[in-house]
């Protein structure tokens, strides 16, 4: 909490707020308690309005969303001044970077001084797990829309991570590969023990430049406490691999047109995709229940019975129903498995994640890039890049059998 407060306002800030909690007569802090309201109205004079934050989202996002692990830098050794009130840590605050994408077009402004730094790839994956946690018809969406679309007119070389050598375990990997790219430049911090590794994604070609993976292999490499995470208190390298993808900019454009979608979650294939889900239960002579149900196994990164119901609004007997037409069939195995909350899944191989993200069948790791084994995701659960109803489609049509060639 400490180094928290720390890197958010210098010392003196909060002398003179704790100053004005202190009653005119300090016996009232006794029988009415610190003087809030002069406190609050002297803050927000002082560092300005907050952001606003959904607050019926933060529980899950407190859940789906954790701080890496990691050791605070120190100063350097050449500075004459006393120990600085900036961490260089940034502490993961989901309902700060919550609260600036819900400002829409103004996600990058100043704002209050509680928000820190604007810094367009703090807020990338944030745009998507709220896009995925809202139902069409949310009044936040097109605001998450407006966001995206800043998002991605904001450019310039940006910190994805910054480095430091560990007193135990030395320093970490050379950074010659990574700075041989022109995109890739490393500055030196002038207070603390820091080398901040910037990239200017103007250089960068798309999401599927090499340089993305080879980011995320040094970044694997790293020890935890040889990493500074970027502004947002995650590692920025699935941020900028977001924000250059189509998918990103397809998903901003569908939130923008909100207001034309049907009412309620599209994570229900019979309410955003119903044609698939007509040509599913055709293709497989299946009742529609299971049809839509099979689409969700077959796309949705976490299917699990409590989120199926949810979308659905199906009740228990329903539910039920599906499940057993859909599990008689050899379109998916049943078994039971950790942390999977459910008991039908797609064939192919199964991979295991700590939590905050939940297992899932690899095959569908080529449709949701925030789902594959790397450390710079690790922290946060995976949804989709772009719109769900995009999802169901091309999860669909992997599933037909390919033609002879």
């Amino acid at each position: 909490m400490k180094e928290g407060l720390r890197a958010l306002q210098p010392a003196e800030f909060y002398t003179r707020l704790y100053e004005r909690l202190l009653p005119d007569d300090p016996e009232d802090l006794w029988t009415s308690g610190p003087a809030v309201d002069r406190a609050l109205a002297w803050c927000s004079e002082r560092s300005g309005a907050p952001f606003p934050v959904p607050a019926g989202l933060l529980p899950r996002a407190l859940k789906e969303i954790t701080q890496p692990k990691g050791e605070v830098p120190v100063p350097r050794a050449d500075l004459n001044a006393p120990w600085p009130w900036r961490s260089g840590r940034a502490p993961l605050r989901p309902w700060v970077l919550i609260g600036r994408v819900a400002a829409g077009a103004d996600c990058l402004a100043d704002g209050s001084a509680f928000a820190g730094e604007p810094d367009p790839l703090a807020l990338p994956r944030i745009a998507a797990w709220l896009a995925y946690r809202t139902p069409a018809s949310d009044p936040l969406r097109p605001a998450i829309g407006a966001a995206i679309s800043r998002l991605r007119e904001a450019c310039g070389p940006r910190t994805l991570f910054s480095l430091q050598s560990n007193y135990l375990m030395g320093d970490p990997p050379p950074t010659d590969v990574l700075t041989a790219h022109p995109a890739v430049t490393l500055v030196e911090d002038d207070v603390l023990r820091l080398r901040h590794l910037r990239v200017d994604p103007a250089a960068v070609k798309g999401p599927d430049d090499p340089l993305l993976d080879i980011l995320d292999d040094y970044y694997d490499a790293t020890l935890p406490s040889q990493v500074v995470p970027g502004g947002s208190g995650l590692p920025a390298l699935a941020d900028l691999r977001l924000l250059l993808s189509d998918d990103f900019a397809a998903l901003g454009a569908h939130l923008a047109c909100d207001a034309d979608l049907a009412p309620g979650w599209e994570q229900y294939p019979a309410r955003s995709v119903p044609h698939l889900v007509e040509e599913c239960a055709e293709t497989h002579r299946l009742g529609e229940d299971a049809a839509a149900l099979y689409l969700m196994l077959l796309a949705l990164p976490d299917p699990s019975d409590r989120n199926v119901k949810e979308w659905t609004g199906w009740k228990p007997t329903r539910f039920k129903a599906a499940v057993a037409e859909l599990g008689g069939t050899g379109l998916v195995l049943s078994a039971t498995r950790a942390r999977a909350g459910r008991s039908l899944f797609v064939h192919g191989a199964w991979r295991e994640h700590k939590a905050p993200r939940l297992p899932i069948e690899v095959p569908k790791i080529r449709l949701l890039p925030m789902a594959d084994e790397r450390r710079s995701l690790a922290n946060m659960a995976a949804v989709p890049s772009g719109p769900v109803p995009v999802l169901f489609d091309r999860a669909w049509r992997n599933a037909q059998p390919r033609g002879p060639r």
